[in-house]
């Protein structure tokens, strides 16, 4: 008995660890995105810089798993023409820049991700045999 409820209090503890890391990357992704935009197009909302991350991750998972079963690279490709779609409608902007937005949002992603892990320890992106 104490053995299942160990259990049941583990699985739960890494649940809400899972939503919490999420969740972080989520709002770092955000960030990424909010100051690549300023950097490159515009300035926008934190808001609509959520929106943007949120939407380009359902539109590459999407993409990704549908054309995934026809190739798996196909799958990635398509998904990251997905993303680019996505900052291109919502920045209101071409292609190029759609693409420098996503680069920069890219390294300034993996820059506050290793900051934030070296701070308190927190992987969001990198594997830990990495640091």
């Amino acid at each position: 008995m104490l053995k299942c409820m160990f259990n049941i209090v583990l699985t739960a503890a890494f649940a809400l660890g899972l939503i919490v890391v999420a969740f972080l990357s989520w709002l770092v992704a955000s960030v990424a995105i909010w100051m690549a935009s300023d950097a490159i197009s515009r300035k926008i909302s934190f808001g609509k810089a959520m929106f943007i991350s949120l939407a380009s991750v359902i539109v590459f998972l999407v993409l990704e798993f549908l054309f995934g079963l026809i190739n798996p690279i196909l799958g990635v490709i398509f998904g990251l023409l997905g993303v680019l779609y996505v900052i291109k409608t919502e920045l209101h902007t071409g292609w190029v820049k759609a693409f420098v937005i996503a680069i920069i949002a890219l390294i300034v992603f993996l820059i506050l991700e290793i900051i934030l892990s070296a701070l308190v320890g927190i992987t969001l992106l990198i594997p830990a045999s990495l640091h």
